[in-house]
């Protein structure tokens, strides 16, 4: 581009190391940078504000109202927290707090926790482990839907009531808390571009494993201090209840199309 305004200044160069370029060639028409130096033809840039070895420029109106920046001007992510980060501390308390009643109900059936009565179980089964083992597996059931099967025959009963649909919504919760609190704690850590989200349907097999797993270490638990027994359906139970209270979530990903 020639430059023909008399009134430019300086006239028809760029600054440059040790002097004024008369080289018009070295500028660009948008007044951009180029060669490693600041053009100077008073038009402003794209951007606004750009840097060059250190050096801004001075078009300060161009910078945004609030939030840091970088030395090219552009909008740095603030790390307030945010969305559901802000919820963090409630969620996870409300998770401390269902966790203890999971294993309060669970375990010890709505008992208060013996530790000393613990040791001694523990005591009982390092004098014969596999006849310890052996015998919770009899009293237990280890084909899956034969349990379910005897409660929906007897459902008129309260008992099988209560173990049919009591197993599935302890679990519940558990699908509606962790996402919160997952969620919560990637933009706490300001990981919610960095770090892969899990999509809509990964997110409800990681439910169903976390569900699965947890439910497998109190059945086992219940095996090894022998205060209850061995159901494999109490396993498809508890993650089916932690299957469902995802489902909220997992409705919101597909109609709203996030990544929750």
């Amino acid at each position: 581009m020639s430059m023909t305004n008399n009134n430019e200044w300086p006239p028809g160069g760029v600054w440059q190391a040790g002097g004024l370029a008369q080289d018009e060639g070295q500028v660009k028409q948008d007044g951009r940078l180029f060669d490693g130096r600041l053009a100077q033809e008073g038009m402003p840039s794209q951007l606004g504000r750009r840097s060059l070895a250190g050096v801004q420029s001075q078009d300060d109106g161009m910078l945004p109202p609030t939030g840091r920046h970088s030395r090219d001007g552009r909008r740095v992510a603030s790390r307030t927290p945010g969305g559901a980060a802000a919820f963090l501390p409630l969620a996870l308390l409300v998770s401390i707090v269902y966790g203890y009643l999971l294993v309060k109900i669970i375990l010890f059936k709505f008992g208060t926790p013996n530790p000393s009565f613990l040791l001694s179980q523990l005591g009982r089964l390092a004098e014969d482990p596999a006849g310890w083992i052996g015998r919770g597996l009899r009293w237990g059931n280890l084909v899956p839907g034969e349990t379910i099967r005897q409660n929906l025959e007897h459902i008129s009963s309260s008992t099988d009531r209560l173990n049919l649909f009591g197993n599935i919504a302890l679990f519940v919760p558990m699908g509606i808390l962790f996402p919160l609190v997952l969620r919560g704690w990637r933009q706490l850590r300001g990981h919610n571009g960095g770090l892969q989200r899990a999509g809509a349907w990964s997110g409800l097999l990681l439910i169903a494993i976390i569900g699965f797993a947890v439910s497998l270490a109190l059945e086992t638990s219940q095996l090894v201090f022998s205060i209850g027994t061995f159901d494999v359906d109490d396993l498809i139970l508890n993650t089916g209840g932690a299957i469902l209270g995802y489902l909220p979530i997992l409705l919101l990903k597909l109609v709203a199309g996030k990544r929750l």
